[in-house]
């Protein structure tokens, strides 16, 4: 990837950051931009993150019964202790997860951690759940060149028991407008006595742009979505014909390093970004890679 003037700031956090928030960011710099991986990102206009049992969309049907205890057993964080947490979510089948590459990253140095033997999923019906995952597998897909990779498909070591059904995704491309949810876990900043991360976050937001991968054609989106570190992984979701939820794309990260923004803006990077489920992230799905 050649160097951005708008660093993409990615979204993940310790525990303990988590409790003890900061407010702002280093400056950004004219370097490759994954040297900025691991910092605040933006609000854009009025910050609409609810509870999901809170959630009330304008635009898009909200959440049933029913899909609110999928999202409650079938997705939550992956962590590995004394590092980061991000969200992830169960797709295609219960004994896999997809979410942010980035998380297993080492942001000192932008390369793989080493140390994966304690990793975890944990979902918001009280399991937790041990990742195979080696450093091998985090590497074998280049991030710092190429954001596009910035997701994982990981198989857990035994399949999550309540996730009776497993999120479904759906790798026709969004289009600019179309009106989205991004789900996530408690994410850095927010009131830890309102949120505190025993359901997934909601939001209603919309797609503003969209973009493809010059090596594959696989699509990322810019949204207007609101966004703090430990959302990375989080699903975007839509609804089909059938009324049934999809997951559209993977959220990852924004344009900026600034925490708040008055509205959607191209210039300044108030943008949050997400990878679709086509292209490359379809098949990895698929075949489990």
């Amino acid at each position: 990837m050649r160097i951005l003037l708008v660093s993409l700031c990615i979204i993940f956090v310790t525990p303990v950051q988590a409790i003890i928030p900061k407010t702002n960011c280093p400056a950004p710099q004219r370097i490759n931009p994954y040297a900025h991986l691991f910092h605040l990102v933006s609000v854009i206009g009025e910050d609409d993150r609810v509870k999901i049992q809170n959630f009330k969309p304008k635009k898009i049907k909200g959440f049933s019964r029913q899909e609110r205890r999928q999202a409650l057993a079938c997705m939550g964080y992956v962590h590995c202790p004394g590092h980061t947490y991000s969200t992830g979510f169960s797709v295609d089948k219960p004994d896999r997860i997809v979410t942010a590459r980035h998380t297993f990253y080492n942001h000192d140095t932008n390369t793989p951690r080493s140390d994966f033997k304690n990793c975890y999923f944990a979902n918001y019906a009280g399991e937790k759940i041990p990742l195979r995952l080696s450093k091998a597998k985090v590497a074998e897909k280049d991030l710092m060149n190429d954001h596009y990779n910035d997701y994982i498909v990981l198989d857990l070591e035994s399949p999550i028991k309540k996730c009776s059904k497993p999120f479904e995704f759906d790798s026709n491309h969004l289009e600019e407008g179309e009106t989205v949810i991004m789900l996530t876990h408690v994410q850095r900043g927010m009131n830890r006595e309102v949120f505190r991360g025993h359901e997934p976050i909601a939001q209603e937001c919309q797609v503003r742009k969209r973009d493809f991968s010059p090596h594959d054609g696989t699509a990322s989106y810019r949204t207007d979505c609101d966004a703090n570190r430990g959302a990375s992984g989080g699903p975007i979701l839509t609804r089909d014909s059938r009324g049934s939820l999809k997951v559209r794309a993977i959220q990852i990260g924004s344009g900026s390093l600034i925490p708040h923004f008055d509205h959607y803006d191209e210039a300044s990077g108030a943008w949050s970004v997400s990878i679709g489920m086509d292209g490359r992230v379809q098949r990895d799905i698929l075949s489990g890679r």
